[in-house]
């Protein structure tokens, strides 16, 4: 069981920035700020140093890294409208954050971990073992980027497709890990990289179901909320109409009665008071100038 050694820098930053999102991000739902906490919660579980530090320990760090923190970040970050922007910014926004390019970027920065001598470099110098971190969960935000962050997200069926194809390409990186006869590290041989790398091919499937599992029902809570909002769109149309309609009706009684008094007044015979009043007030109303006033 490996023995966590205390080492404070990676615990300050990640506390000041618990504390001035949960002080400052008043208006966010509780449950972004509790994305917020659990992704600092696994962030410093997997960027603090243990002894010792074996492939198996770091490739499950390395996983959490790259599949927990970066959508658990992007989620608790809040709606964010689409502002305009140029149309050259936007054309580099759309090529970086595309499935393909994003991909592309991951796939790279994983390969050059673990075959270009970067995992060498970072188990001899422990700084290169934190950029490392960073970079992992920079690759992590870049990939989670068009399926929980983008504000011009596409369908839930790429989106699904863009998160499964996890399954593909972390299989084929356990599979190359396990069939590899030499070590990549100072006291880290074959054995020990085989071990690491079907847990971090565990690992990283597993995570990448949940990941999906979260997205059907993130689509399905989006479009149950647009399915209420409907309902309440219709049911205000409804009730103006209704009041339209009753407010023409209202109108149209009221000139009902009115027509209905002014046949009674005009068939009354003449001589009566109200007829008498009816004829005065027609003869003064009258423009021929032959009124009461002529």
């Amino acid at each position: 069981m490996p023995a966590l050694v205390f080492h404070p820098i990676p615990l300050v930053v990640p506390i000041v920035a618990a504390v001035w999102y949960t002080t400052r991000r008043r208006a966010v739902e509780p449950w972004r700020v509790g994305c917020f906490l659990a992704a600092v919660a696994v962030f410093v579980a997997a960027t603090l140093p243990y002894a010792p530090r074996g492939f198996v320990l770091q490739s499950l760090q390395a996983m959490f890294l790259l599949l927990v923190v970066p959508p658990l970040l992007l989620l608790s970050r809040g709606k964010v409208p689409a502002l305009p922007t140029p149309a050259r910014s936007a054309a580099v926004t759309r090529f970086v954050t595309h499935p393909v390019a994003v991909w592309a970027v991951v796939g790279s920065a994983v390969i050059a971990l673990y075959w270009s001598g970067q995992y060498r470099a970072a188990v001899e110098h422990p700084a290169v073992w934190q950029l490392t971190q960073l970079e992992l969960v920079a690759a992590g935000c870049l990939f989670a980027w068009p399926a929980v962050a983008s504000a011009h997200r596409p369908a839930i069926g790429w989106r699904l497709a863009h998160v499964l194809f996890g399954i593909l390409y972390w299989s084929v990186v356990g599979m190359a890990l396990e069939s590899q006869h030499t070590g990549i590290a100072p006291g880290i041989g074959p054995a020990a990289l085989h071990a690491g790398a079907g847990d971090m091919w565990t690992a990283a499937v597993l995570l990448t179901i949940a990941g999906s599992i979260g997205l059907v029902f993130e689509w399905l809570f989006a479009d149950l909320d647009r399915a209420r909002h409907a309902d309440r769109v219709n049911a205000d149309e409804d009730a103006h109409q209704l009041a339209a309609w009753r407010a023409v009706r209202r109108e149209a009684a009221l000139a009902d009665v009115r027509a209905s008094e002014s046949v009674e007044v005009r068939s009354r015979p003449a001589g009566t008071d109200r007829s008498e009043r009816s004829f005065s007030s027609a003869r003064r109303a009258a423009p021929d100038g032959t009124g009461d006033g002529g």
